[in-house]
C-alpha cells in the first residue's frame, strides 16, 4: 500500500465531496431554517431591549436619589450594572436612606429583576 495519494485521487475526492453537498441541498430546505433564525434573533432583540430598559431604570433611579438633599449623598452611581443594583438595593432596602419611600414592594421587585439580570 502506498502512503502517498496521487493528485488525481485528491481532485476526484474533492469533486465527489462537492457533489454530495450539492445533492443534499434540495433535501434540506432553507425556508424553515431562515424562519427559525429570524424568530431567535427577534427574541434576542426583545431580551436585550428588556435588560437595557431595566438597566436604564436603575441608573435613572440612582441619579434621582443621589440628588435628594443629605440623604442622596450616600447614594453612589457605580460603573457596572451589578454594582448599581447593589447601590440601589442599599438605598431602598431596610436601613437605607430611602427605605420609607420605597417600601418592601420596590425592594422585592429589584430582587426579582436581579435574578433575571444574573442570567
Amino acid at each position: 500500500m502506498n502512503a502517498f495519494v496521487s493528485i488525481a485521487d485528491v481532485d476526484s475526492t474533492v469533486v465527489q465531496g462537492r457533489k454530495i453537498v450539492a445533492d443534499a441541498a434540495p433535501l434540506l430546505p432553507l425556508g424553515p431554517f431562515n424562519a427559525a433564525t429570524a424568530q431567535v434573533n427577534e427574541w434576542r432583540g426583545r431580551c436585550l431591549d428588556a435588560f437595557t430598559r431595566g438597566e436604564t431604570a436603575v441608573t435613572e433611579c440612582l441619579a434621582a436619589l443621589s440628588g435628594v438633599g443629605e440623604r442622596g449623598k450616600s447614594v453612589k452611581l457605580p460603573l457596572l450594572i451589578g454594582a448599581r443594583l447593589d447601590s440601589l438595593s442599599a438605598a431602598i432596602g431596610p436601613g437605607g436612606p430611602f427605605a420609607a419611600e420605597a417600601g418592601k414592594a420596590a425592594a422585592a421587585t429589584l430582587e426579582e429583576y436581579r435574578a433575571h439580570a444574573a442570567r
